[in-house]
């Protein structure tokens, strides 16, 4: 198979990942070896191939394949693994596992396990034909997405998600999202599917037109003219 590993830390200019042939993974127990059809970019994987994470120990190990976003369909099944078959599609996000069994899994917070893996950080990631994968993190696809549309959905549409949930956003309450980008950009689609009034704050036309195309409720610029009138008018109907 191929990957593109990281073997140093240095600037994307010098273009530290290297495409090479290595030895196709073997699922254990427990596991499933997907074979990628697509995984999205994070800049958090540009952030950890220069050296910015090197402080918070990432990447864990060197070598290393990065990428988080991955999408594809399940090549092998490690002995004793249930819950997919060959062939299924299914997606791997940033967590790849954790312990399943501290204070902090067993009250919805496993992503602050401290037993837990990093797709990408401190195991190897998507950017490779083949990832292997931990059967209790990985998740099944519906047909109707596309691998392209799904890979995105598995950091920022989880980190989106997750935003929206614990604002609790419903018809009758109003929010304001800074920054219509990768991560942004979700939130708005899931904020108008609660039924919630939402502000987009960004600057630039192109952004303010996928925001309001997205179903943003109203847009502020701020590098506009009078956008200070206009965002103090917004966050007075966030805080409503």
């Amino acid at each position: 198979m191929k990957a593109a590993r990281l073997h140093s830390l240095a600037s994307a200019e010098q273009k530290p990942l290297i495409i090479e042939d290595l030895p196709e993974f073997v699922a254990r127990s427990g596991q499933v070896l997907i074979e990628v059809r697509a995984c999205g970019v994070c800049r958090s994987n540009l952030h950890m191939i220069e050296g910015d994470f090197v402080g918070f120990g990432v990447p864990a190990k060197l070598p290393i394949i990065p990428g988080h976003e991955i999408v594809g369909s399940i090549a092998g099944l490690g002995d004793g693994t249930s819950g997919f078959k060959k062939g299924d599609r299914v997606g791997v996000q940033p967590l790849w596992s954790t312990c399943g069994a501290c204070e902090f899994c067993l009250s919805g917070r496993e992503e602050i396990c401290p037993s837990k893996q990093i797709t990408g950080e401190t195991v190897d990631g998507g950017y490779a034909d083949y990832v292997v994968g931990d059967a209790a993190h990985v998740y099944s696809l519906p047909d109707s997405l596309q691998y392209v549309e799904a890979a995105p959905l598995f950091c920022p549409g989880v980190t989106a998600y997750g935003a929206v949930k614990k604002a609790g956003l419903a018809p009758g309450k109003r929010v304001a999202v800074f920054g219509i980008g990768g991560v942004g950009h979700m939130v708005v689609q899931l904020a108008a599917l609660h039924g919630a009034e939402l502000v987009a704050v960004t600057r630039g036309q192109d952004h303010a037109k996928l925001a309001e195309e997205l179903g943003a409720t109203s847009v502020v610029d701020p590098s506009e003219k009078d956008s200070e009138r206009s965002y103090e008018k917004s966050v007075w109907l966030t805080r409503a």
